[in-house]
């Protein structure tokens, strides 16, 4: 098989794995999955962008000009090269190691029972009789739309009809057959 089909039939599985979270887990998770990757592909891409013309200029003025200019001018190249890559590293990174900081700022994070929710939800199924008992109430998908990642498996949502801002917590219950559901808790105006 040569190169190229290789390369389509890679994107062609990770397409038809992403049409899969879709239909499994809905929409919005399958966005994300999108919209993390691509910044990260796209990220990699101006970053290789930017190495690679490093090289060309090297090249280029190696050519007209010898080594030692050459040198001169891939240290000025490298000084505005190298914050640009650095900042874009950070661009790509930072949704990767958010947490509920961002949470934090808003609401005193270790009282709020979402985040207590989470914490449970986050080591394996529980129940929406556990979500109601702590002041939860079940939301389903079609009815809210997602504003705000806090962390894998908790956000912030609107609720489509009345405007109603909710922090969400997806959590997942079930022994043998796991259903995939949200709680969420009105935020404080």
């Amino acid at each position: 098989m040569s190169k190229h089909k290789e390369i389509i039939l890679s994107w062609a599985i990770f397409i038809l794995f992403l049409v899969a979270i879709g239909l499994f887990f809905g929409a919005e998770a399958a966005h994300d999955i999108i919209v993390s990757y691509g910044q990260l592909i796209v990220g990699l891409l101006i970053i290789a962008g930017v190495l690679f013309s490093i090289h060309l200029v090297f090249d280029f003025v190696e050519r007209k000009s010898g080594e030692k200019t050459a040198l001169s001018a891939m240290k000025i190249y490298i000084k505005i090269g190298l914050p640009l890559v650095i900042l874009l590293l950070s661009y790509i990174l930072t949704p990767i190691f958010r947490s509920t900081e961002s949470l934090n700022e808003d609401l005193d994070i270790d009282e709020h029972p979402a985040y207590k929710f989470y914490q449970i939800a986050k080591n394996g199924p529980t129940t929406l009789s556990v979500c109601e008992s702590m002041g939860g109430i079940e939301l389903h998908s079609n009815e809210y739309k997602i504003i705000d990642n806090i962390d894998q498996g908790m956000f912030r949502l609107r609720e489509t009809s009345t405007g109603i801002k909710y922090i969400g917590v997806s959590f997942a219950e079930g022994k043998y057959i796991v259903t995939i559901r949200t709680c969420g808790w009105e935020e404080e105006p």
